[in-house]
């Protein structure tokens, strides 16, 4: 018996949405910790995640996070990289940032409605979308638009730990 369109039927709220969201986010993080032991051997195409292998899931929860979406061969998502580590390393303590290449994760990729790469989406620690840029973003607009969005992210000990 064939499945029909049934037009009385709503589509899932926002709220139900973001859990949903919230939930692939934590998946997705979860199996890239446990492929990180072998990160060495990953090509440059794979999704990295960069930070959540060194935090607990309370602290995770506490923290605002800024996802970049991109492509191994993008040349634009290639000038990011460093950007994004740099941040990463700078603001471990206050902020999570990870790096989704959309070959590797369509479906999350999907999930955010990603139509140009590179992508920074900013998220509050409940998981909520603050803002959205397309494009080249450099570290200085980067951290000032976390200000403007009230987070005063603090820089973490230099000794690297």
């Amino acid at each position: 018996m064939s499945e029909q369109h049934d037009p009385d039927r709503k589509a899932p709220s926002i709220a139900v949405r973001a859990a949903v969201l919230v939930v692939v986010i934590a998946a997705l993080s979860a199996a890239i910790y446990l492929k990180r032991d072998g990160s060495a051997d990953r090509s440059p195409t794979e999704t990295d995640v960069s930070g959540p292998a060194t935090l607990t899931a309370s602290r995770e929860a506490a923290l605002p996070r800024l996802v970049e979406f991109g492509r191994g061969q993008c040349v634009a998502c290639k000038m990011m990289k460093p950007v994004l580590e740099e941040i990463e390393r700078e603001f471990r303590d206050s902020l999570i940032v990870e790096s989704v290449d959309v070959d590797e994760a369509p479906e999350m990729a999907q999930q955010f409605y990603v139509r140009l790469i590179p992508l920074q989406v900013f998220l509050d620690p409940e998981g909520n979308e603050l803002f959205r840029h397309e494009g080249f973003f450099s570290k200085e607009e980067i951290l000032a638009k976390w200000r403007e969005l009230g987070f005063d992210l603090t820089p973490s000990d230099s000794d690297g730990a």
